[in-house]
């Protein structure tokens, strides 16, 4: 993939940046500084986008696209944020797990619970 395609700028921002996951907005304004900083001035601690550069820049619904379909496609970068996953229909176990959390079935939770008061990690019920 060439490095000056919008979708190698987004899988880059995606993974660079985690919180770019939960919102778009974030993740196009991320896109922005990143790779079109001409276009990005700081005039007392704030960001601002020249209006005549809007025409030239990657717009949030294109950027948007491109990240819905690597999320929900291809099943990486997931959102970051619980709330952000199950509004965007993601399954929960299947996020949990994308994260790296291990699902555990009823009798193994059961089991790590009871090892865990056992060893006095857990209070007893």
């Amino acid at each position: 993939m060439k490095s000056n395609t919008l979708e190698y700028k987004v899988r880059y921002v995606l993974a660079k940046d985690p919180d770019t996951r939960n919102s778009d907005i974030t993740l196009t304004t991320h896109i922005w500084w990143y790779f079109h900083k001409d276009s990005v001035v700081k005039i007392n601690d704030k960001y601002y986008v020249c209006v005549s550069d809007l025409h030239e820049l990657p717009r949030e619904d294109t950027i948007k696209r491109i990240r819905a379909k690597i999320q929900n496609e291809e099943k990486i970068y997931p959102p970051t944020n619980e709330e952000v996953a199950r509004k965007r229909k993601w399954n929960e176990q299947e996020w949990r797990e994308s994260l790296g959390y291990t699902y555990l079935n009823g009798a193994e939770e059961l089991e790590v619970r009871r090892h865990l008061r056992q060893l006095g990690l857990l209070e007893k019920k």
